[in-house]
């Protein structure tokens, strides 16, 4: 007799021919009774081997099964058919039952879910289809559970009927048709289309959104390899490199290629795609998507074109102040030099006390158009990349030291009182030039937007990183936060009525900003409108030398 395990396993076909084996094998021992006039109950052992063993074979199964005799009356049942019903329907399962009587019970306890509300016509067409051998498909009881009902006419005229538990084949059936149809949601709301490649690298699918994308029918590129379907030439970059990730089945991304629409226009596209594997690792093609990127890929080149032009305007720019200032600095160091010549009276007295006057304008104007154009200068070199850098060890303490000296003067003229505290440093490797026009510049800034009996303080220290740090602030009238930004640009200005007092085109700020960063430093700006403005410059440790002690 069959195992328990191998009895689970039985398909229905030999559950089937199980059964009726068994009941052949009880038909022929009742034959063999009648005609020796022997009563069946005392032929003992075949009779007791057969019986049993068919409900034992049935017991064993993981289907419910229900066998009816001719009448439709109920022979047998297995415990897995009663398995979910409730305590009282159970009760009616017993040998000699109606099947009419049982299909009329289940449906008035609202058992079948396809049966409510509907009840006469389900009993009919269940009566119906139990007569023919039908069964049921899918249906559902009121528990959730999904059952498929399978009906088999036996020699005998009785009928068998199978009732197999079908709830996570429909649980997988609904998720696998619900994902399709997500999938194909997506594919539908997408600008993307999907495409594929059989093991032969001939184009296999492409979905609806390639036509409409690409302005390519599919049927011309499908059945064809991807250097049959090629527009650009092949042997040129990136395609030499797409068909070698092909040919050795490796993914990409983003391969981007164009394709001419039938109105001449040219397409630019781009596509991703991954190889497939069977589960014995048996290359089976391609899978993978697609999008147009022409309105991209021109914006692209667009703004590649625009931010050319721009470079080559910048270039021409700089390129024309660094000339012009060169070109005017020339003839104000004359100016400067003559001026300071005649205020000294070099070839004799003035005469008139008003041209003493005059020169001293002279020179002073003459500075101040100096250094504007220095500004430019330096400015336009540094954005040119030209700026000469001459780094060395200095002494910073000293050079800071010298440029509060240099600015003593004009403080004074502005009734603006200097203070300082500079922590001994080690050499600092930088261009103390550039240095001290970072420290001057931030001086005459603080000096010129302070009021008179003002304030402004130049602090050296270490940083806690072990870095170095100098800070210049001012009692001044401060930067509007909307301002900061601006006042750190070439030729931008704070504004306000104070700002406009003062002589100069905006070049200060950014000028240190930028010869900061050339020694690897940071600058920060920290300003309270009409309380002051404080600007402090860190400098990395490694621009600091500890010397070692010999």
């Amino acid at each position: 007799m069959p195992g328990k395990n191998e009895l689970r396993s039985l398909t229905k076909n030999a559950l089937i021919a199980r059964v009726e084996a068994l009941e052949t094998e009880l038909a022929q021992l009742r034959a063999r009774a009648n005609s020796e006039n022997i009563p069946l109950s005392s032929m003992g052992g075949p009779v007791d081997h057969a019986v049993p063993a068919l409900i034992d074979a049935l017991e064993r199964v993981d289907d419910g099964v229900v066998v009816y005799d001719a009448e439709d009356r109920l022979v047998f049942v297995n415990k897995a058919y009663l398995r979910h019903l409730p305590e009282d329907l159970k009760a009616l399962y017993v040998p000699g039952v109606v099947f009419g009587d049982l299909v009329r019970a289940h449906t008035d306890r609202g058992l079948i879910d396809q049966a409510i509300g509907r009840e006469e016509e389900f009993i009919r067409i269940r009566l119906d289809r139990h007569r023919n051998a039908m069964g049921l498909p899918a249906h559902r009881f009121s528990n959730g559970t999904w059952y498929e009902l399978m009906e088999y006419r036996l020699q005998d005229g009785g009928i068998l009927t199978i009732r197999r538990d079908i709830s996570e084949w429909i649980a997988v059936t609904t998720a696998l048709r619900e994902n399709e149809e997500r999938f194909r949601d997506f594919a539908e709301a997408s600008q993307d289309w999907l495409w594929e490649m059989d093991a032969n690298l001939r184009f296999s699918y492409f979905s609806d959104r390639f036509y409409w994308a690409s302005g390519v029918r599919p049927e011309q590129l499908l059945g064809r390899s991807r250097r049959e379907t090629l527009w650009d030439n092949p042997d040129e970059e990136p395609w030499k490199s797409h068909i070698a990730d092909l040919e050795a089945h490796r993914s990409f991304r983003d391969f981007i290629h164009s394709r001419v629409r039938p109105d001449g226009e040219i397409n630019y596209l781009a596509i991703s795609g991954k190889p497939v594997y069977d589960k014995d690792g048996a290359f089976k093609g391609y899978r993978g998507t697609g999008r147009n990127i022409t309105k991209q890929w021109r914006a692209e080149r667009d703004l590649a074109r625009a931010k050319d032009v721009a470079e080559r305007a910048n270039r021409a720019k700089t390129e024309f102040l660094a000339n012009m200032s060169h070109e005017f600095r020339t003839p104000l160091n004359s100016i400067i030099g003559y001026s300071e010549l005649i205020g000294m009276g070099t070839l004799g007295p003035l005469g008139n006390e008003k041209y003493a006057e005059y020169i001293a304008n002279i020179k002073q104007s003459g500075r101040h158009l100096l250094e504007l154009i220095n500004d430019v200068l330096d400015i336009s070199l540094i954005e040119a990349g030209e700026v000469q850098f001459q780094e060395e060890l200095f002494d910073i303490g000293a050079a800071v030291k010298a440029c509060i000296t240099l600015m003593e003067e004009e403080a004074k003229q502005a009734n603006i009182t200097l203070e300082s505290h500079l922590t001994a440093m080690p050499p600092f490797m930088g261009d103390e030039r550039r240095l001290r026009q970072i420290v001057i510049n931030l001086m005459s800034n603080a000096i010129k937007f302070t009021p008179d009996d003002g304030t402004v303080r130049v602090d050296l220290e270490k940083t806690a990183e072990g870095g170095l740090l100098v800070r210049v602030s001012d009692t001044g009238i401060g930067i509007a936060e909307k301002d900061r930004e601006k006042v750190l640009s070439p030729f931008g200005q704070a504004e306000g009525p104070f700002a406009r007092r003062f002589k100069g085109v905006g070049l200060g700020l950014p000028l240190v900003k930028n010869l900061t960063e050339m020694h690897d430093g940071t600058l920060e700006l920290d300003s309270v409108p009409g309380k002051g403005t404080a600007v402090t410059i860190r400098f990395p440790p490694a621009r600091l030398r500890i010397m070692e002690s010999g």
